[in-house]
């Protein structure tokens, strides 16, 4: 896990106060409790690291899903296993 530090002007401090109240509102309403600075940084980067990161599994899982495709039936688990353990090593 990486550790990121952020320095932020006044400018953005009330720009992030605005967006933690909205993101509060939204929580209450759902009946979630709300968060503080920290759950809001938490919040706001898993949801732009969330379709990065499908990306790169994806593209981790692209020699497994292209065995997968490209053989028979009785020949697709070896191959299916095999194009795994290579995708592990990388």
């Amino acid at each position: 896990m990486a550790i990121y530090t952020y320095e932020t002007n006044a400018d953005e401090d009330a720009a992030l106060d605005l967006e933690l109240m909205k993101i509060n509102g939204q929580l209450v309403s759902q009946n979630r409790p709300p968060v503080g600075l920290d759950g809001m940084w938490n919040l706001l980067i898993a949801d732009r690291l969330k379709p990065l990161t499908q990306q790169v599994l994806q593209q981790r899982l692209q020699p497994v899903i292209e065995a997968y495709m490209s053989c028979d039936c009785p020949v697709k688990r070896q191959a299916i296993l095999d194009a795994a353990a290579e995708a592990g090593k990388q």
